[in-house]
């Protein structure tokens, strides 16, 4: 794995996950794969009770079949985490995955996988997450942690409220450019102030005059196709 890794956030929701494993290493990626929305599959001959108390979770109760990956009738897998506590068997799965063309997390050497799981800290819709290549997941967490607390509230309200004021923009401003202009605005250093000092609705409403303005900007040259 190179050191170059590329950070995305993936939409899971309704995705089907397959898990290997069935310890505390597979309880955690299980947990945070719920929380996504993914429909997640474990195959395991033992579980934590944790997974069957979980009623959004598929269990297999058996070892790994290279089957469940390449067989005819297999699950199209969004994703796989080898998370057994065998490394000849987290290998397996890392290979059939490889062989299926589908992304898999080898939570045991993470350096042998296609990617890397991640520290995240998550308020309303604003997430930090933080990873170190697999090296070190407790200096990751430590690291997003700190992050996280420097986070003004402030700045989580107004990411909640411009998903809303996004949203009238793209629909009553047809300028290009004077929704770029405006999405700047509604993002800048006066909005964070007046949420601050006056609260969400004063906000709201100065908001919607600065979108009602851009709405009535003419088109600039700059709007042009190209």
């Amino acid at each position: 794995m190179t050191e170059a890794l590329y950070p995305v956030f993936l939409d899971l929701n309704t995705q089907p996950v397959l898990i290997v494993g069935g310890g505390n290493v597979a309880w955690r990626k299980t947990a945070s794969l719920l929380a996504a929305g993914a429909r997640i599959t474990v195959v395991s001959p033992r579980v934590l009770p944790l997974f069957k108390q979980t009623s959004d979770i598929q269990i297999l109760d058996q070892p790994y079949d290279t089957r469940l990956v390449l067989g005819t009738a297999a699950t199209r897998w969004r994703l796989i985490f080898a998370a057994t506590n065998a490394t000849v068997v987290n290998q397996q799965v890392g290979l059939d995955a490889g062989a299926a063309g589908i992304l898999c997390c080898r939570c045991d050497k993470p350096e042998r996988g296609d990617f890397v799981g991640t520290s995240h800290w998550r308020r309303g819709c604003v997430t930090v997450a933080v990873s170190t290549g697999g090296a070190s997941p407790t200096l990751a967490a430590k690291i997003c942690h700190d992050l996280g607390d420097q986070v003004d509230p402030a700045l989580v309200e107004l990411a909640g409220l411009m998903q809303q004021w996004r949203r009238q923009v793209v629909l009553s401003v047809p300028s290009p450019t004077a929704r770029s202009k405006v999405l700047r605005k509604l993002s800048g250093e006066p909005m964070i102030a007046m949420l601050e000092r006056l609260g969400s609705e004063a906000a709201d409403r100065l908001a919607t005059t600065w979108i009602q303005e851009a709405a009535l900007e003419p088109p600039s040259p700059a709007d042009a196709p190209v």
